[in-house]
């Protein structure tokens, strides 16, 4: 998924720093303020401390404050103070006390991901020194108070919380434009006038709340903005007079039909996303030449017939997306001039030729031309670009993409080319071979069969979207899954990323038990349904994997994204009107809201049978991951699987050795169910260390069924 949001994220280093001073030194410290103190402790009591994840030595005896969990100080030994305040994901519930007024010094409060409600507390912006505020993923709610704008602040993060409308401003504000970050809230307009003519917000991100139809930004301009994120609202139309200082804008996944911004001064626009719009004109006269534009993303919109795009100046431009539209017919016979152009996106549109003399920009480091109709041999022309970026760049999820066409490579010399620049590999599993469209009917279990003791489970659910889990293992032979989930349509789903978490059997991922956090992204995939009945996956990793050569080899390059093809193991009965089950109701994964983090995929399969996963952890404070695989039949609205397995050994990617993996015992795994929406599970493990133990468990999604109604 592609976003605009280079000046819209976070100061990566800066909170990683902070996430490393949370861990409390072990060396005594001076004392600070009695004040200070005061207010720390007035804080953990306010938020129910005693209940804490993580509340290392808090309340310890007056001097030990700056060895309490988050909490880090500086200054002499005379003059010790609390500079900053690290308490993320860690169960805070209740409203913020006036006390924090206190730290007078504080210059950075970091509360994200925890439950703190109310409305945002006046004492917050009574504390001079602070600049980075960060309260994202709390309850707070209300409307947005303008003090904020008349501090220090320089970066305010209050995304996915409940806050709506705006505040008045104070006579005086900052002077310095502002990172303010409201993402996920109930916002359902822009920032009233005097908010913009303030100067004091440089970025805003505003995606994912209520904006909706026409958003009109007013006839005056908006000086100092230099980011606006608007992304995954339901705009219809954006009407500006003058964005002197934009340089990146985002309006993806709104209902945005006519070109935006035809009419503003934006001089100083550098990107613009307007994927998954629903544009389905942009012809010369229509795009206004923006002399500064480097990317311009038009990606799923409605654009169709021949290429007669960008046909004015766009001397900068450097990154072009078009995929997912209706371009068809011959590219010409030389693409408009657009200046450095390093990457092309033309996927997944009904080009089918070019013409003989045709010529690639020069600079070209991304090409992507898969699902089109092109056919016959590959362009020689295509060695000649000689800054596509290859396969195993560190890092790469782009380059060469050729797939889903009928080409042929036509010589060695481009099979070579292929080989060291195609994306995934195995370029064959994605050339000369049909695809269908995504329908119900694909949600089940695949495998590879040369991967016996590794698999996937793909589930098209009632929303729209697909839910994806890789179960699997890491270099060492060790048990791994990650999880994905992403909106599906068409012959491909696109999951940006793959989630993996750490954790604890029985106490679920890790932000309930350990400092270290609890989901980090390990990769993406691209999942395509074949017409055969199987899928081409794409599985990406974000570091390079060098392979384990055979005896007496050289080991194999670094690969970043490999290509498989997976068969189908299991279908989800109900998916089609002809394999109806009682039990099909019941498909889907399921959890335990007290163990956030691992659950369980039921599939009632057509034949009759269920298949469970339970993806958890290990046991004890790895943090490792573990998951087990079974199959019973249903009695009732209770089903019993005995023996549960546990798949260990194995490897990972290119590494995998089906012969080592080893179906150990685990248990004996049963469900209950008192209805489509909630159960129960009960376990007896063989494992000592896993025990026995039972809780009930929820329903967190629907697969989509097919509608058999008459």
């Amino acid at each position: 998924m592609n976003r605009i949001s280079t000046n819209l994220q976070p100061p990566t280093l800066l909170a990683a720093l902070c996430l490393l001073l949370a861990v409390p030194s072990s060396h005594a410290q001076a004392q600070i303020a009695s004040e200070e103190r005061a207010a720390l402790i007035e804080l953990y009591q306010a938020t129910g401390g005693a209940n804490w994840y993580r509340k290392r030595l808090w309340l310890g005896v007056a001097g030990s404050e700056c060895e309490w969990y988050g909490v880090i100080c500086s200054g002499p030994a005379n003059d010790r103070y609390v500079q900053r305040l690290v308490l993320r994901d860690n169960n805070l519930v209740g409203e913020l006390p006036a006390s924090l007024a206190a730290l007078e010094r504080l210059d950075s409060l970091q509360l994200s991901d925890n439950q703190l409600g109310g409305s945002l507390p006046e004492s917050l912006w009574n504390l001079p020194a602070l600049q980075y505020l960060w309260l994202a993923g709390n309850e707070f709610e209300g409307s947005l108070p303008g003090r904020l704008l008349a501090n220090n602040l320089t970066w305010i993060d209050l995304s996915d919380n409940r806050l709506e409308g705006y505040g008045a401003l104070p006579e005086a504000v900052g002077t310095a434009p502002r990172e303010l970050r409201l993402a996920g809230n109930r916002f359902d307009e822009p920032p009233p006038a005097a908010w913009r003519q303030s100067g004091a917000i440089g970025n805003l991100d505003l995606a994912r709340n209520r904006l909706a139809n026409l958003i009109d930004l007013g006839p005056d301009g908006w000086p100092g903005l230099s980011g606006l994120n608007l992304a995954h609202n339901q705009i219809e139309t954006l009407i500006a007079a003058e964005l002197p200082d934009l340089v990146e804008l985002d309006l993806a996944d709104n209902r945005i039909s006519d070109w935006t911004l035809a009419n503003a001064a934006v001089p100083a626009l550098e990107a613009l996303n307007l994927r998954a719009n629903r544009i389905d004109s942009a012809r010369p006269g229509e795009l206004p030449s923006h002399p500064n534009l480097k990317s311009l993303d038009l990606s799923f919109n409605r654009i169709e017939g021949p290429w007669t795009l960008l046909d004015g100046d766009w001397p900068a431009l450097e990154a072009l997306h078009l995929a997912g539209n209706k371009l068809s017919g011959v590219l010409p016979e030389q693409l408009p001039e657009q200046g450095q152009l390093r990457l092309l996106d033309l996927a997944e549109n009904g080009f089918d030729g070019l013409p003989p003399d045709f010529e690639w920009p020069a600079g070209l480091e991304n090409l992507d031309l898969s699902g089109n109709g092109f056919s016959g041999e590959i362009p020689p022309g295509l060695m000649m670009l000689e800054n596509l970026v290859p396969a195993a760049a560190y890092g790469a999820t782009r380059g060469l993409n050729l797939c889903w066409n009928d080409w042929e490579p036509g010589s060695e010399d481009m099979a070579d080319f292929i080989a060291e620049h195609h994306r995934g590999r195995n370029f064959g599993l994605c050339i000369a071979r049909e695809r269908a469209e995504l329908n119900p009917a694909i949600s089940g279990s695949y495998f590879d069969p040369e991967r016996d003791g590794e698999g996937i489970n793909l589930m098209l659910l009632e929303d729209g979207s697909a839910l994806f889990y890789w179960f699997t293992y890491d270099h060492q032979g060790d048990q791994h899954w990650r999880i994905g989930q992403a909106d599906a349509s068409g012959k491909f789903v696109e999951f940006p990323v793959l989630y993996q978490a750490r954790g604890r059997f029985g106490f679920g991922h890790s932000k309930r038990i350990t400092h270290h956090g609890g989901l980090s992204t390990l990769g993406h995939a691209r999942i395509d349904a074949l017409a055969d009945g199987g899928l081409g996956i794409l599985f990406g990793h974000r570091y390079p994997v060098i392979l384990t050569p055979p005896p007496g080899s050289q080991p194999d390059i670094g690969v970043t994204e490999l290509r498989l093809d997976y068969q189908p193991l299991s279908r989800l009965a109900g998916t089609r009107c002809d394999n109806q089950h009682p039990q099909q109701g019941l498909s889907g994964p399921w959890f335990s809201p007290e163990r956030e983090g691992e659950g369980f995929v039921l599939e009632v399969t057509e034949n009759g049978n269920a298949l469970v996963y339970w993806y958890t952890y290990q046991p004890g404070a790895s943090g490792e991951q573990a998951w087990m695989i079974g199959t019973g039949q249903f009695d009732g609205m209770e089903l019993v699987i005995d023996p549960l397995y546990q798949p260990v050994g194995g490897g990972f990617w290119l590494n995998f050795d089906p012969d080592g993996v080893d179906l150990v015992p685990w248990g004996r795994l049963s469900l209950s169910f008192d209805d489509e929406l909630n159960g129960q599970i009960e376990y007896v493990s063989e494992l000592p260390l896993y025990g026995s133990g039972s809780y009930s468990i929820q329903r967190l999604a629907r697969p989509m069924l097919a509608d058999c109604e008459g």
